[in-house]
């Protein structure tokens, strides 16, 4: 998959306020190096506390170690390093 095309998946999953919010945390360099490994990238993000996310290369399931109940900032900005890196 194209790496703004998981940009993009990934977008149309959160409310606006949400991605706002990760797009912010991407522009500030809050992102860690992103491996891949069998279909799965994995990121640290520094947030209140180091956040461990993973996401599907198409960006159909993520997981974030964060309490928030769906898809976060931390994701967000997780998959907004890909598009830029194109790591995916």
């Amino acid at each position: 998959m194209d790496p703004d095309d998981l940009r993009d998946a990934v977008r149309r999953r959160v409310t606006p306020a949400v991605y706002a919010r990760g797009r912010r945390y991407f522009l500030e360099g809050r992102v860690g190096p992103v491996t891949a490994s069998e279909g799965v990238l994995h990121a640290v993000v520094h947030g209140t506390e180091d956040y461990d996310v993973r996401l599907d290369r198409d960006g159909s399931r993520s997981s974030c170690t964060c309490p928030y109940d769906g898809v976060c900032k931390h994701v967000v900005a997780a998959a907004l390093k890909v598009a830029s890196e194109g790591v995916a």
